[in-house]
């Protein structure tokens, strides 16, 4: 079993390094990459099985292969897939087939830590964002339980038109890399987060965008798909003085 909480010695300098940056005068907004830093799961590719168990599009049986296919010569395009397979439904029917999943799903293995350090943010008037490379749609029931509302959740999706309908065209930047912090920012304005948290590569773009306290994380298991892409990301931490802590 995993222990995914903070020592408590990295939970009281990490506290006392937000105190000093709000009092600093820093921007009261935090983001938070979504799987393996929320998480410890894949709430992403959970939805996307979830809809082939349930043949919710017409190539269900080689889309998981088609998915995989993508990802490997460019992620974005992988991404955007998976939005993009729901063209023609109700973003309504979307949103309560990503509800039930994460139902499906409970308890869900939300990251102690995180969890906490959500709720230390919000007692300080933090604004709290997830950011994520999964479909948007997917990671709002799960962002809830952290109690973060849909307009909190930046993540990959496409238009919905003027019925309601969910449509093939990309809307706004694909959040991966750099797109997180692109996404970010517009959202906010560019009001860039005094703290961004992340735990892989992917999230780079992100916590390079935090002004104060950048935080990599690393929950992964040796054979998890993730686990080299994290302990890449924790190396970075050192030479650019960002925060890291590998849960045992």
């Amino acid at each position: 079993m995993k222990n995914l909480d903070f020592s408590e010695d990295f939970q009281n300098r990490l506290e006392s390094q937000i105190e000093q940056a709000l009092k600093q005068g820093a921007e009261p907004v935090a983001a938070f990459d979504a799987d393996g830093t929320l998480w410890d799961t894949d709430i992403g590719e959970n939805f996307f099985q979830y809809q082939i168990t349930h043949k919710h599009f017409e190539n269900y049986e080689s889309a998981w292969q088609t998915y995989k296919e993508k990802k490997s010569a460019h992620p974005p395009d992988a991404y955007i897939y998976l939005a993009q397979l729901n063209a023609g439904r109700p973003i309504t029917e979307v949103r309560a087939f990503s509800k039930a999943c994460v139902d499906s799903q409970q308890p869900v293995p939300i990251i102690t830590a995180s969890r906490n350090l959500i709720q230390f943010l919000k007692s300080r008037d933090v604004e709290v964002f997830v950011v994520t490379a999964s479909i948007k749609w997917a990671v709002e029931p799960a962002a809830a339980l952290l109690g973060i509302d849909q307009d909190h959740v930046l993540g990959v999706k496409t238009a919905v038109d003027q019925e309601g309908l969910v449509t093939t065209q990309q809307d706004g930047p694909i959040t991966w890399k750099e797109g997180k912090a692109t996404a970010l920012l517009e959202k906010t304005n560019g009001r860039s987060p005094f703290l961004a948290a992340g735990n892989t590569l992917g999230d780079i773009g992100l916590l390079k965008a935090a002004t104060h306290i950048p935080l990599a994380l690393s929950a992964a298991s040796l054979d998890d798909d993730v686990y080299e892409s994290e302990v890449e990301l924790q190396q970075l931490a050192k030479p650019n003085n960002w925060a890291s802590y590998r849960f045992s």
